[in-house]
Parts: structure tokens; C-alpha cells; sequence
């Protein structure tokens, strides 16, 4: 568990200091919510596909589909859909 707030609190910080003020303004407002928190739910997916990947011991076809297909492609249709979708648009 503290291994994982601290990825967190990693991804968070690289995530403030690299978007600049295009995220937070000098007041701390934020302008772009949206792109912050897809960029860091992004991270935050390759973190958790990467630790995977490292306490695997054996590499089967059917492994590296269903990581593929549950966190990957599953993930990218779904930003897809909700920029593409109306319905989808809360603002």
C-alpha cells in the first residue's frame, strides 16, 4: 500500500511540474481538470501494466492478451468514446 501512494504522489508531482502552468495557474485554479487527471489515470495504468509485467515468471500468449486487451485497449476505446459521444460530455 505505501508502494503505491508513493507512485502516486510521484506521478502526481512529475505530472504538475511537467504540464506547467497549461494545469494550474499562479492562483492554484485549475484550468485543464480533464487533461490532468486522463494524463495521470494513464500513468497510473502503464505503472500498474509495468509491475505486472515485472512479477510475471511465465510469459504465455494468453497472458499478453488479456493484459492487452483488459487494461490497454479497453482503456483507449473508452477515451474514445467519451470525447467522441454527446452523451458522454458533462460540460
Amino acid at each position: 500500500m505505501i508502494q503505491g501512494i508513493a507512485h502516486g504522489i510521484i506521478v502526481w508531482v512529475f505530472h504538475v511540474y511537467s504540464l506547467g502552468y497549461d494545469i494550474l495557474n499562479r492562483s492554484g485554479v485549475v484550468v485543464d481538470l480533464w487533461l490532468f487527471s486522463i494524463s495521470i489515470y494513464t500513468a497510473i495504468i502503464v505503472i500498474v501494466d509495468m509491475k505486472l509485467a515485472l512479477n510475471t515468471q511465465y510469459w504465455t500468449t494468453l497472458y499478453v492478451a488479456i493484459i492487452t486487451l483488459s487494461s490497454l485497449v479497453l482503456y483507449i476505446a473508452y477515451i474514445w468514446l467519451s470525447s467522441s459521444v454527446e452523451s458522454f460530455l458533462v460540460f
